[in-house]
């Protein structure tokens, strides 16, 4: 901030710079000054706030047969995003462990964006007999969460997943192996199943 005071005038200058630390990149301001430009200026005309935008990228790594699914899927994620990171086994696989940022068996976990460059790594493996999966995805602005969250169901075992929209829209119903509207999804697993929440 150039020139630096506790209070201006109205009609003065002042002059921003957004500078990204290491493992971040400046994605705009927001509030008093709608900018991309990491140095820009702005006349004080009133109590103005005015904050700078920082983001960064995720790097996935899926090991075996299996893909990891981020929502919602963009280049950069602003500094204390919530997102949705989702194990999609290919058929016959399930998800082993989470490595690098994210920890567990669950297959859909929740992650906080607070560290710069972060790395979400997915082992899959072959499912057991007896056993079944749960792939859930997400389209469109939303997020679910899923109860029991497992890796691993026993065949016939019972699960809810409850969708919740996130920002404006709304909630469409489920597809793929489940045909329903209500949010709220009460299902047994009775074998590998993929489940679309739709926004």
């Amino acid at each position: 901030v150039e020139p630096w005071r506790e209070k201006y005038l109205t009609g003065a200058k002042v002059k921003l710079t957004a500078t990204a630390e290491e493992g971040w990149q400046f994605m705009g301001w927001k509030g008093g000054l709608v900018d991309d430009q990491p140095v820009s200026e702005i006349t004080i005309t009133q109590d103005m706030a005015v904050t700078a935008q920082f983001g960064t990228g995720i790097t996935s790594n899926a090991l075996g047969s299996g893909a990891i699914n981020i929502y919602p899927a963009q280049d950069l994620y602003p500094y204390g995003a919530e997102l949705v990171i989702a194990a999609a086994p290919e058929d016959g696989q399930y998800l082993v462990t989470w490595a690098g940022d994210l920890s567990g068996l669950a297959p859909v976990m929740s992650h906080v964006v607070e560290t710069p460059s972060p790395t979400v790594s997915a082992l899959f493996g072959a499912v057991p007999s007896g056993k079944a999966t749960l792939s859930v995805e997400i389209s469109g602005n939303g997020k679910v969460s899923v109860d029991p969250n497992k890796n691993l169901y026993d065949i016939g075992e019972s699960v809810m997943i409850t969708a919740e929209v996130v920002g404006s829209g709304a909630f469409m119903g489920y597809t793929g192996d489940a045909d329903q509207k209500e949010a709220i999804l009460a299902t047994k697993i009775d074998k590998n199943t993929t489940i679309t929440a739709n926004f």
